[in-house]
Order: structure tokens, then sequence, then C-alpha cells
């Protein structure tokens, strides 16, 4: 009960005067009535009711919200009429949360008054109790308790009946399980979005609480005889209530991985492990019967996969074949019927489980052997290589390639795939490639596979097998180069380098775009090129970031000279002419500020690379004259000032000076003044 005795009580008056929230019974009458007609078909009717309760929320605000609760629990009501309370009932609460929250009132520690005014939080939390066996009416209930609750707990303030109805609750049926965790999912992102209010910040630091108002209640439940763990595990072991077992998957993790939670919370919780798995074995078999897409194991999927990560050393038992839960994963990844966002999050939460068993290896003699690479690579990579072959679609070519690079990091263009969670396949399978390799160890036979594949999506026609294999080849080289000898390292860096410079003339923008990401990477991981293979490809990443026809393609080109320039090993003073004359000075002189900024990044870098500049604290750089090429060099740095100068000019009058470059000046890297 320490939860409940530390939620102090707002301090106010033995007797409070009446409040605009105190409700007023000459009202009721015309505040049904205008209810009833907000439900009328006639929009003259709606739009009079709609104006009357709006009136009722100025002048009488109390008289309005017991008109609501009293709707909730009326069985005389039809369930449309009903559910619209509770959907109107939020939202008055929600506008009137400063006005509610000083009310003595809505106090959860507060009696109906002398003057028989009924508490409003606990007609409130009577409503709810009398619809916990409706399913269609006791969420939209919950979502008004929720917003209330939220609001009482932000303030400090007590509501112990409420407390102690979701710990009773919790061990009780179904259906009052299922209210309390669709209210705990509620009540987690109300309490966050009023946090929020400097109001509410400052009454919490007054407060003095060490932890969120709403872990402070899960904790409490947990107190109150293990009431959070046993309503988690029986919602895992309930398959009738798909929706149940998803919000306890994802309260699971948030117990069991959030940084804030009290580490006895998060012990009693991360217990649960195995019945996380069971839920997931036994939520996959269900998919299967079903034998279509199925969303509905999605949660607890990744739910394995984040806290497999948060604590591996927990779930690395999890992993043996007696669990069956590593065999149910494969099956998920390889199972074309399931959505794609339940394979992504199974394919994620296997990697995991692998990683975590190689850990436990590595550090643990009793563990399992480091063997599960070799035993499921098999098993899953030729459903890999049929997912990177399938992704992306043509259809978002065109939209994606004219977008900015911020607008879709990966390739995939979700606006535009069937399945948003496509794209979050197709990621995963890259990344599951590229972990595969690095826990593979002595894996050989994995190994040898994982480079085949990547070979052959290279030999194939289609776009999409060369934009994958590309992007795959990448992460095996990065891969390689962590685990290898410096020899064979640089042989697979090399031979990447090149793979991706045969790509740079290829017809599909997707395909130059991944050539270049892959020149790009390689270079911001330290891994530079040689002289020679900068220089015979330097041609085309000069056409490339320059002259390509799609904007997307343009910036990826520029990157790879902003990183070149930063690497500096593989420029020489040959460059400066062509770079600046084919790419910089002309792209320098764009309207857009992004564009002139790395321009102007690109020239700093270069320059200060050869010593050609000094940094010298002032806005202008120095060029010191005893250097080869100074004259030329001041050519070319005129040129590109001009430039700068006429496409912030450019922008300006297009409105859009966010970012510009002054005229007349290249900015100094301010890390160089």
């Amino acid at each position: 009960q320490a939860w409940v005795k530390s939620q102090s009580p707002r301090q106010r008056p033995a007797s409070p005067p009446r409040t605009p929230l105190a409700p007023s019974r000459g009202m009721e009458v015309d505040t049904d009535t205008a209810f009833d007609d907000f439900l009328s078909p006639e929009s003259q009717k709606r739009k009079r009711a709609g104006d009357l309760l709006q009136s009722r929320e100025r002048e009488n605000l109390g008289s309005l919200l017991q008109s609501l609760i009293a709707r909730l629990s009326s069985s005389a009501s039809a369930q449309e009429a009903r559910v619209l309370a509770a959907v109107l009932l939020r939202k008055v609460i929600v506008r009137n949360a400063l006005t509610i929250g000083a009310s003595p009132l809505w106090d959860g520690n507060n009696c109906d008054d002398a003057e028989g005014s009924p508490n409003l939080s606990k007609a409130l939390l009577e409503a709810w109790c009398s619809v916990v066996h409706e399913p269609a009416l006791r969420r939209h209930v919950a979502d008004a308790v929720a917003v209330a609750s939220a609001i009482q707990f932000t303030r400090g303030q007590a509501w112990p009946e409420f407390a102690l109805l979701l710990a009773r609750w919790c061990v009780a049926g179904g259906d009052e399980r299922a209210a309390v965790l669709h209210l705990l999912e509620q009540l987690r992102d109300e309490v966050e979005d009023a946090s929020t209010d400097q109001d509410v910040q400052r009454a919490e630091a007054n407060v003095g609480t060490k932890s969120s108002p709403f872990l402070s209640l899960l904790a409490f439940l947990e107190d109150t005889g293990g009431a959070l763990c046993k309503l988690l595990t029986a919602a895992f072991q309930d398959a009738s209530d798909a929706a149940s077992r998803e919000a306890a998957a994802r309260l699971f993790v948030l117990c069991s991985t959030g940084p804030a939670v009290p580490a006895t919370l998060r012990a009693a919780v991360g217990a649960l492990a195995g019945d996380v798995a069971q839920a997931v074995v036994e939520a996959c078999a269900e998919s299967v019967r079903a034998s279509e897409e199925n969303s509905h194991c999605e949660a607890c999927l990744q739910a394995v996969a984040l806290a497999a990560r948060a604590d591996p050393h927990l779930w690395s038992p999890l992993a043996s074949p007696a669990t069956g839960l590593v065999a149910t994963l494969v099956g998920a990844v390889n199972d074309t019927k399931m959505a794609a966002g339940s394979r992504a999050a199974a394919l994620a939460a296997l990697i995991e489980l692998i990683v975590a068993s190689c850990e436990a290896a590595a550090t643990d003699l009793n563990a399992m052997d480091g063997d599960l690479v070799e035993e499921t690579a098999p098993q899953i990579l030729p459903g890999l290589r049929k997912i990177l072959l399938d992704f992306p679609e043509d259809d978002g070519t065109e939209a994606w390639a004219e977008g900015a690079d911020e607008d879709a990091n990966a390739p995939g263009d979700k606006e535009h795939a069937d399945d948003e969670g496509v794209g979050m396949l197709w990621d995963g399978a890259l990344d599951a490639c590229g972990r595969l390799l690095a826990h593979g160890g002595g894996a050989v036979g994995s190994r040898v596979s994982l480079h085949c594949m990547g070979a052959e999506l290279l030999l194939c026609e289609a776009w999409q097998a060369r934009h994958s294999g590309l992007l795959l080849q990448l992460r095996l080289a990065c891969g390689e180069a962590a685990a290898a000898s410096s020899g064979e390292g640089e042989a697979a860096v090399a031979s990447t380098y090149a793979e991706a410079a045969r790509h740079f003339h290829h017809s599909h923008p997707r395909v130059r775009w991944a050539s270049l990401e892959v020149w790009a990477r390689l270079l911001a991981a330290g891994l530079a090129p040689s002289r020679q293979a900068f220089d015979s490809a330097f041609e085309s990443l000069a056409a490339l970031g320059a002259t390509d026809h799609y904007l997307r393609v343009r910036r990826r080109g520029l990157l790879v000279f902003l990183l070149a320039a930063a690497e500096g090993a593989v420029l020489t003073p040959a460059h400066a002419e062509p770079l600046f004359r084919k790419v910089l000075i002309p792209q320098a002189a764009s309207p857009d500020d992004d564009i002139r900024d790395a321009c102007a990044r690109i020239a700093q870098g270069f320059a200060g690379a050869l010593g050609w500049i000094q940094p010298t604290g002032e806005d202008a750089p120095t060029l010191p004259e005893t250097c080869a090429g100074y004259a030329e060099f001041t050519i070319l740095w005129q040129e590109m000032t001009q430039a700068v100068g006429r496409g912030a000019t450019d922008a300006a009058g297009m409105g859009d000076q966010t970012g510009a470059v002054e005229s007349g000046a290249i900015e100094w890297p301010h890390e160089w003044r």
C-alpha cells in the first residue's frame, strides 16, 4: 500500500466552495435532450445539440460530465449512444484538464460533498465497472479513465480506489484483464503527454518522485501480491484473446528493458521470459493453422527481439531446441503467408537469440555451443535471398529518386509499398546477413553461403537483385574487415569498391544510389579505397554528383566527395580542377541550402587535406602563397564563393533563407575557428 499512501492528497478547505465543476441538476434535462439530438439524422438538430453541449461545457462543466458519465452505465441507452458519450467524455476531460485537476469534486480522495453532489471520479470508476463485460464499450470508457487518472497522478494527487481496482482486476477474469491492459497502454501515453506541461513538471518536481507516476503504479501493482506478473502471465497463456496478449507483450518490454524501471520490478517481469517464448510458439502456430496473413503475433515477436537484446544472458538458454523457439522463428521468417511486419519481427528475434547464444558460449563454458549460426543459416538464407530479390517494387521509384535523403534513409519507399512492413523485412534481411557473418566465428559454411548469395544477386538481371546485392556486399565487406586478418579484410573492401564502381552507370537510379551508398558507407567506416581505385572512379563519381537526372543520386554523390575530402588520403592536387569545375561550382549555385553547404564543406575539406588552406580564426581562409597550384586554386575558390552567393540570393528570392551560406564567403568550419 506504500504507493497509495505516498500520493498525498491535495490540501483544501474543509468545506470547499462550489466550483464551475459542481453539477447543477436543473440543467440535466436540457443536457440529456441535447445529447439525444446529437445522434439525430437531421443536421440542424445535430448542430443545435452541438452548440448546446458546448455551452454547457462553458457554463456548467460538472453538469455535462455528470450527464455523460450517467449515460455510460445506462442500459436504457443504445450502445451507439453510450460509445459516443464515452468519446465525448474523454474530449471534455482533455479540454478541461486544469479545471478538473483543481476541483475537489474530481479528487480521488474526496467523498460526495455535503450538498449531495457526487464525486465524479468515483462515478467514472463505477461506470467503468458496469461496462467491463461489454468489449465494444469498455475500451472507450477506459480511454476516459486513463485521461482522468493521468491528470490525478501527474499532479501528485491520489486515486486509491482506482489503483486498488486495477490490482483486483489483474487477477480476475479475461474481461477485467483486457480492460486493465488496455488502460495501462493508454495511461502510459497520457502520462507522457501530460509530462510536457510546464505546470505538471513543476508539480512533479515538488512531489520529488524518482520515477514516473506510471512506473510507480506498475510497481504498486506488483507489490500487491504480484498482481502485475499474474496479469501478464494469464494474458500470455490465454490464446483466445490475441489483443490482450499483444498488449501484455508491449508491457513486458517496457518493464523488462526500460532504463527508469525499478530494479525489483524489472527482475520480476524479466523472469517471465519463458512465458513470452511459449506465447510466441503458440501464436505462430495459430497463424500457420489460420493459413492467412496474421499480425497478432508481431508484438510478441518484437518483445523477444528487444528483451533478448537488452538481456542476452537471460535469453540465451531459451535458444535451446527444447523450447522450440528457434524453430518457430525460422518457420515464421520463411512463411510467406505471414504479414511482412511479423516476419521482420521474427527475423529480428531470431538474430538476437543467435547473438545471445554466441555471446553466452564465449563467456560461459556451461552455455550452449556456438553452432547455432551453422544450424540456422542454411534454413533461413533461401528465404532471405527471396526477400532481397522481391523488394523494393518499381512503382514508387520516381517519387523516391526525387526525394531528399532524410525523407527515407532506407531504399524502400514505404509510402508506395503495399505493406509498410515490407521495408522493415528487407532491412532486416540485410542486417541479418551482416550479423550472421559477424557472429559466425568459425562457421565457415555460413560465411561461404553468404558470399555466394551476394555474388548470385549481382549476376541477376533484375535491378532489385543488383540493388540488394550491392548493399549485401557492403555489409559483408564491413564484417570481413572487422573480423578477418589485415590482408583478407583489405581484399574484401577493395573487391566491394570495384563491384560498386561497375554499377555507377546502371540504368536504374536505385542501383546507382546503392553503388554510391557502398562508397559512402565504406569511407565513413574508415575503409578508404586505394588512390588508384579512386582515380579510376573519379570521372564517374563527378558525373553522378553533378549531372545525374535524380536529386537523391546527386546528393549521394556529393556525400561521397564530402567523405573523401574528410579522408584526405585519396585526393591529390590533380583532382582540384575537375572537382571544382564539374561538381562544386555548378552545384554551389543551387538554391538548395543543403547542397550549397555540402559543396562548401567539400571545398574546405579538400583544400585543408592538401594543406592549401589554414585555419586563422577568421571567416575567410588563408591560402599560403608558397604552395603549388596557389594561383589556380585562388581562381577556383573565388568562383566557388561567387556561386555560393548566387545560390543564396536565389534561395532568398524563393523565400527560403534557412541555413543559407552568406553571399561572398564560404562558411568556415566551426571546429577550425
